[in-house]
């Protein structure tokens, strides 16, 4: 017959506790040949001081007693490790105590007088789950170890969101030290539900239906900066193919965003003056149109051209020419709101949208605003520059059925009339006011 192999026991160790001194001696001297350590303990008070500071890996308890009794003791250790194998050592078998063990989470049972073969025996299948659950630790610590020198931050949520690692690159871009039992859209976006919640869509869910495909999400970190992220998610099975876990890696495309962000802006905006270019001032005076159908409200485009700016820049230069663009366009602006719009049309003329405009007062009011505005000195690099412009002004309703282009032809039209009749005026193209 084979002989039982206890091997594995050589690596562990055990704390006994029991009620009589010679008994802890007959166990250390039955186990101490098998164990890497026993620790002694006389009593439950004492068991559970001695639990506190080595550590063990196997409790071996005698169920009565003083000060402290077995299930006690194993009571206050469950609150602190409710999965250390805790096995009760008992000359006790009666029905009343085995339920109170299986209550406490007893992991065995073991009678008196001991039997050296079953007490092994126990301590050896025991000895067997924790090996196991240690080498699963072990190799969980070195995929977290071999994931913390990748340089692309790493995130693995379970099945209900919560956060179970986090790489030291995600620590870094997250702010956040540890997991502390936390949600991915907490840790993320400060959010307290599911992203879906907030129109953004779960890479965990996504990544049930097809973990090829990324997810692009944008966060605002503790100090307030925006980061954009590619979000890669793959499932992680079980060994009954099960979804277990997410592994979600995140690369960072702030670089790429921003920086396609700003082709974006300037192929959309002029350069000198930070205005809408042409594309945009279309779009919005189609919108206008769309919105003044709706509402029943009128919109206007001013025609705007600086009169004489070929004079600023012969006797200044084209450097001043330039600077005055620019404050032009700053005064300009803070003359309008929020939902109009300016736009450099080109060299010195400048297109304005003023929305959702009620009686023909307030346009002329704002037009009044922009001439005595642009009529005040500008004081560029030591030089005073003075310039004058003039306004051509063409006012959509609802009920005038005119395109962008008319608008525009109509506006750029009543200008020249403007000029005509002496600069440093406006002119509405349908009443002269």
């Amino acid at each position: 017959m084979k002989k039982q192999d206890y091997s594995d026991l050589k690596d562990l160790t055990i704390l006994i506790v029991e009620n009589y001194e010679y008994q802890l001696e007959e166990l250390d001297s039955m186990l101490g040949n098998y164990f890497k350590r026993c620790y002694l303990a006389v009593n439950g008070e004492e068991g559970f001081n001695a639990y506190k500071t080595y550590q063990p890996d196997i409790i071996l308890a005698d169920l009565a007693m003083p000060v402290i009794n077995g299930l006690e003791m194993s009571q206050m250790i469950r609150e602190a490790d409710d999965k250390i194998p805790i096995i009760m050592h008992s000359m006790f078998g009666n029905t009343d105590i085995l339920l109170e063990c299986i209550e406490m989470n007893i992991s065995g049972y073991v009678m008196k007088p001991t039997n050296a073969k079953v007490l092994l025996n126990n301590l050896l299948k025991h000895s067997q789950l924790i090996i196991k659950d240690k080498e699963i630790k072990k190799q969980q610590r070195l995929m977290e170890i071999i994931a913390d020198e990748v340089p692309a931050p790493i995130m693995v949520t379970n099945l209900t969101q919560d956060v179970l690692f986090l790489n030291n690159a995600a620590k870094e871009i997250l702010k956040e030290n540890t997991c502390n039992n936390k949600k991915c859209y907490e840790i993320l976006y400060g959010h307290t539900s599911k992203c879906e919640n907030y129109g953004e869509k779960c890479p965990n869910d996504m990544a049930r239906e097809d973990f090829s495909k990324p997810i692009k999400h944008s966060f605002r970190d503790k100090n307030g900066e925006i980061s954009h992220f590619e979000i890669k998610t793959k499932p992680l099975k079980n060994k009954n193919g099960e979804i277990c876990s997410f592994v979600n890696t995140l690369y960072d495309i702030t670089p790429f965003k921003k920086e396609n962000e700003e082709l974006e802006h300037r192929a959309n905006h002029d350069i000198l003056t930070g205005l809408p270019k042409r594309s945009i001032l279309y779009d919005r005076i189609d919108v206008a149109i769309q919105r003044s159908n709706r509402d029943t409200k009128s919109f206007a485009v001013f025609f705007i051209d600086l009169d004489h700016f070929k004079n600023v820049n012969d006797t200044y230069g084209h450097h001043i020419g330039d600077m005055l663009l620019k404050e032009v366009a700053s005064r300009m602006q803070s003359k309008i709101r929020k939902v109009d719009t300016l736009s450099r049309f080109g060299g010195d003329e400048f297109i304005m949208i003023i929305e959702s405009v009620s009686n023909h007062k307030s346009y002329l009011k704002i037009v009044k605003d922009i001439l005595h505005i642009i009529n005040q000195n500008f004081h560029i690099d030591s030089n005073i520059v003075n310039i004058q412009c003039s306004i051509g002004i063409d006012v959509y309703t609802s009920m005038s059925h005119k395109t962008k282009e008319i608008l525009m032809y109509n506006a750029d039209k009543a200008m020249y009339i403007a000029k005509k009749k002496g600069k440093n005026t406006f002119y509405f193209f349908d009443k002269e006011v």
